[in-house]
């Protein structure tokens, strides 16, 4: 920095004066919501976290133009597009092919939430989804409008390189620290509920477990399998993958600036200790996540990055010196850093067995997500919503009800439509031709101002830690470990942009998080897409966009009116999005405390106040149902006296009430009509009328048309058949549950066998069906 100023100096120039050509209070923006999302859980977002900052991307994009308009500066400057005599060549161009995408995507978002709202859908999701993915346009859109500025462009790659490494600390910490932490907590408290010692300390422990699903059964082996015999790293999210996808763009980016100051004349080996460093560090965690996509797709770029600066050789030893390069940059360390990955422990053969295996799921998957489009083609299943559908689709070689395909071009289509999918593609394309339009520079010696970011993260401290304050979360040792990573990634950063600028990093950058999506993830991830976005909207510079001698310019009126629509977008997620569920969120706290407290009048009320704040919600009147039914699902159906029992019918009408309002306010969710299903079983059981084994029947036949391949529900139909009388109907079904069993079997889903009671009661209807 002293050296900096003393140039300064001698050219006449102060360091103010330095950064007057580039927007830093704009860069500062950018920069402090893009890190707010890297540390924000991005898997949440289909139950509206988030959505604070999605309101905040859409008022600072709307008052950021709005500025400009006040400003009077003229907008092509600012957007660097001058669209000449031909202004439709612009859009063929890859920038072209980018914004078009960008626009187009949104759209096909919208129009399939609308058909979510038409058929009845998870309303809730889909238009917090689609909030989100508006927010992720408004980021695409501040790229652009920065990206004509060299500094900005280059800052932002640095920024999320930082943002990168900051994370592959945490992400080590938490291999390496945090789970044996966790490990010994959960075991006490363990020990704490198998001794029964202390009745308090276990009913709060048992509650706690339960509201997580991990008291008992599935949740519970699933949970212990991973953290008792897991050590992948997740960072601030909810899966290793998506952890693994930030890491992989971030090592590729870090590749690309010391490609870069390899080529240069003369080498700064100073210049090379921090970068190394942290490509060390960034390495080594993405080594811990075992991500096998992510490895794949790290690999593409560095081989992108590679290649191509040699393209235009006119020697033809550069393949073969290229070919070498390849293998000494990606190969041997690679290979270095696997092996000690394998002598330390942290990776096992299963990493490698379990390879075909995983990729054998993922083909079911994708035979799952195929039917999934042959049956909404025009408008998919919607934001939020793929799960629902998924389910009657899915083979029975796969056990899991997963939420995305696994594979961004599937669940683009899934999530947005067709007109969704062809915003993707023309986003993909722009990325692709940015590849081969963006010339190397071989002789980049060039360095163009950064702009500070400091002032970036102390905002994104403010900004997460703030909010997190205001909603009542906890601070501690993961607090202090966030905060960390954020103030380390200041330091990487500056250190990481003295290195020259690789033009080929962004699109590199694309690629590679595009080849980790084929197999993992989906859009519901948005931290992900946020990231690829704002690559994408840089990859190729707006200002190289110049067609004809008279450019014809946007008028002044031009950014006032784009601001008023992004201030629309911003109000219309303040009003539907974040304050209907941070409402609700509140009264749905207070009913859970309450449930568990005994109270259930008290939490019956709390639950109904949060169901008239968000009336979009179906998980709000799941709770409603549970807690209105609980006391007639704890009572005794065996009558000692032989007699039928009796329950009021001002019980049964607000368990009706609350049931159907489950159903309508979901219908494509089957745990609404399970419950019901449920319901109208112990009703029966209590009052002896045959009506209800009826209405259970239909419910429970509804939910296994929508989920043929689960095996428990058929047992349940096929004793429920029996009850009623239909001998043959439940031999039938029984067969068939014992055909998915057997599958399950053959596969080794044990989440999903049946216990030894379900059968024999199996073996007892069938044999007594072929009597």
């Amino acid at each position: 920095m002293i050296r900096t100023k003393l140039k300064l100096k001698k050219t006449g120039q102060s360091v103010k004066d330095s950064f007057s050509s580039e927007p830093v209070g704009q860069f500062a923006i950018l920069a402090s919501l893009l890190a707010c999302e890297f540390y924000w859980p991005s898997l949440a977002a289909v139950e509206g976290d988030g959505l604070h900052l999605s309101f905040l991307w859409l008022a600072a994009i709307a008052g950021i133009l709005q500025w400009k308009h006040w400003q009077k500066t003229d907008s092509s400057l600012d957007s660097g597009i001058r669209l000449g005599k031909q202004p439709w060549r612009f859009w063929f161009t890859p920038g072209g092919l980018v914004t078009a995408g960008l626009v187009i995507l949104p759209i096909g978002i919208w129009l399939s939430t609308w058909n979510v709202f038409r058929v009845s859908g998870d309303r809730r999701a889909a238009i917090n989804l689609a909030m989100a993915w508006t927010a992720i346009a408004a980021c695409g859109c501040l790229c652009r409008l920065l990206a004509s500025h060299p500094g900005c462009r280059r800052t932002l790659v640095n920024l999320i390189a930082g943002l990168a490494t900051g994370l592959a600390v945490y992400g080590i910490w938490q291999s390496h620290v945090f789970y044996a932490r966790e490990a010994e907590s959960y075991l006490e408290k363990r020990r704490i509920i198998d001794s029964g010692t202390n009745p308090l300390e276990t009913a709060r422990i048992q509650r706690e477990f339960s509201s997580t699903g991990i008291l008992d059964g599935p949740g519970r082996d699933l949970f212990e399998e991973r953290l008792l015999n897991s050590t992948e790293p997740f960072g601030p999210f909810a899966l290793a993958n998506t952890l693994a996808g930030v890491l992989a763009v971030g090592l590729v980016l870090l590749s690309g600036g010391l490609i870069s100051e390899w080529r240069a004349p003369n080498h700064d080996w100073r210049k090379l200790v921090i970068p190394l460093a942290a490509l060390i560090v960034v390495s080594w965690c993405l080594i811990l996540t075992k991500s096998r996509t992510a490895w794949v797709g790290t690999s593409v770029g560095m081989i992108l990055l590679l290649i191509r600066r040699d393209s235009q050789s006119e020697t033809s030893r550069s393949i073969l010196w290229s070919m070498f390069r390849i293998v000494l940059t990606i190969a041997i360390p690679a290979t270095l850093l696997f092996f000690i990955g394998v002598l330390s422990g942290v990776i096992d053969r299963q990493v490698l067995l379990e390879s075909p295996r995983s990729l054998q799921f993922r083909f079911l998957y994708w035979i799952g997500a195929a039917g999934v489009i042959c049956a909404e083609p025009l408008f998919g299943s919607g934001p939020g919503n793929f799960r629902q559908l998924y389910l009657s689709h899915k083979p029975v070689q796969s056990s899991e009800s997963i939420m995305d395909p696994h594979n961004f071009l599937l669940d683009v289509w899934c999530f947005a439509g067709v007109v969704g999918f062809v915003g993707m593609l023309l986003i993909v394309a722009g990325v692709a031709r940015s590849i081969w339009s963006v010339t190397p520079a071989r002789k980049n010696t060039a360095k163009p101002n950064s702009v500070p970011v400091a002032p970036g993260i102390i905002g994104c401290l403010f900004l997460h830690f703030g909010w997190h304050w205001i909603t009542g979360g906890a601070f501690g040792y993961l607090a202090a470990m966030s905060a960390t990573a954020m103030l380390l990634t200041v330091f990487v950063t500056a250190a990481i942009s003295r290195l020259p600028w690789n033009p080929l990093a962004p699109a590199a950058g694309c690629i590679t998080l595009l080849v980790h999506l084929l197999g993992a993830g989906g859009l519901q991830v948005t931290t992900l897409w946020f990231l690829f976005v704002a690559l994408a909207s840089i990859a190729t510079p707006v200002s190289q966009i110049n067609y004809g001698s008279s450019p014809v310019r946007p008028t002044r009126l031009r950014p006032f009116l784009d601001a008023i629509i992004w201030s629309a977008a911003a109000a219309a997620t303040l009003i539907w999005g974040l304050i209907p569920v941070q409402a609700a969120r509140v009264q749905f706290s207070i009913g859970q405390q309450r449930f568990w407290s005994g109270d259930s009048s008290g939490a019956q009320h709390a639950f109904e106040l949060a169901a008239a704040a968000d009336p979009l919600s179906p998980i709000i009147r799941q709770h409603i149902v549970r807690t209105a039914a609980y006391s007639l699902m704890q009572r005794d159906p065996q009558q000692e006296s032989g007699t039928p029992g009796k329950i009021r019918d001002s019980e049964l009408n607000t368990i009706k009430l609350a049931c159907d309002s489950y159903v309508a306010c979901d219908k494509r969710r089957i745990d609404g009509r399970l419950t019901r299903a449920l319901v109208y079983h112990q009703v029966y059981q209590i009052t002896g009328q045959h009506e209800y084994i009826e209405y259970s029947l239909d419910d429970l036949r509804q939910v296994i048309e929508w989920h043929p391949t689960n095996a428990a529900f058929r047992v349940q139909l096929a004793l429920l058949e029996e009850t009623a009388g239909q001998i043959s109907a439940a031999c039938a079904t029984a067969k068939k549950a014992k055909d998915i069993e057997a599958v399950n079997q053959e596969w080794g889903h044990s989440d999903q066998y049946l216990s030894a009671d379900d059968i024999r009661n199996m073996d007892r209807i069938i044999s007594g069906g072929t009597q």
